[in-house]
């Protein structure tokens, strides 16, 4: 959904989503350079159908640039 320098605005969306969906995380990810970046995820869906589902509701919700990953 999102990927933030500043871990306290992944902290505060993530706290917004999970109001509203049962599976969101925040994983670190550590660039070549040197910068940390918080990456806000949203579901574990079991299924391609069902991940696309989660990703049609946030892009409703105003995340246009939400993407489903294959993890």
């Amino acid at each position: 959904v999102g990927a933030f320098a500043n871990e306290e605005s992944a902290l505060n969306l993530a706290e917004r989503l999970k109001v509203l969906f049962e599976d969101v995380t925040i994983v670190v990810h550590s660039m070549n350079t040197g910068e940390v970046f918080h990456r806000v995820r949203v579901s574990c869906s079991k299924t391609l159908s069902e991940a696309e589902k989660v990703e049609k509701r946030l892009t409703a919700m105003g995340f246009a640039d939400a993407f489903v990953v294959r993890l």
